[in-house]
């Protein structure tokens, strides 16, 4: 017999008495991000809070895939430029909390300038400054109760390496990764692929800051 997946807890079911900071600035008109965690979690240490967004109805929502898009769908959000599409790309492959040390990689740096405590040449395992290109998707819109319409969407389709960092924590290994995100995205579609270049290499010691 199948056992149907619990559904998701909700904003207040996890945070029943929540402290917010604001994270930010946002890269989105309308959207605010927080740190957010429970004060039945301030003796933790280290505390390390989740990053959420909030939506102008009120709605909270994760900064998982899913919650970005729905996030971004509630202001009807699309870039109006190469430079508002590689700041919103930026944005969403480093905002995190944590102990996590997250960059992008702009092609000219060491790999020590980017936290990365081994001896790489970035360029020789791809890792390429950042790129914006225009294009266009293919979309099925519905139109009417029963119809859809197929439409070409533009789109902005965004190159960036980013540089991972995690130290030693809570008796596990610290690891270092470099990978290639593609951060697509236009009128209602974001979509995120994610390519490792290098990375899962233990360190052993604390990552240059």
């Amino acid at each position: 017999m199948e056992v149907a997946p619990r559904p998701a807890r909700s904003f207040k079911e996890r945070y029943p008495s929540p402290v917010l900071g604001e994270f930010g600035p946002s890269p989105v008109q309308g959207l605010a991000f927080f740190k957010v965690y429970d004060k039945s979690q301030m003796a933790e240490d280290p505390l390390i809070p989740a990053l959420w967004i909030r939506t102008p109805d009120g709605q909270m929502l994760e900064t998982d895939l899913d919650g970005y898009r729905r996030a971004l769908s509630a202001v009807r959000w699309a870039p109006a430029s190469a430079k508002e599409a590689l700041v919103f790309a930026r944005f969403y492959a480093t905002a995190k909390t944590g102990l996590n040390h997250r960059r992008v990689v702009n092609g000219k740096e060491s790999a020590a300038e980017v936290g990365i405590k081994s001896a790489l040449d970035l360029k020789k395992i791809g890792a390429t400054p950042p790129s914006v290109e225009k294009s266009e998707q293919t979309v099925c819109r519905p139109r009417g109760e029963t119809g859809t319409d197929r439409l070409l969407i533009p789109v902005w389709v965004v190159r960036l390496c980013v540089a991972d960092v995690q130290p030693k924590a809570w008796g596990m290994p610290g690891h270092e990764t470099i990978y290639r995100l593609t951060v697509t995205v236009g009128d209602g579609i974001f979509d995120v692929d994610q390519e490792t270049l290098w990375g899962g290499n233990e360190i052993k010691s604390v990552p240059i800051k």
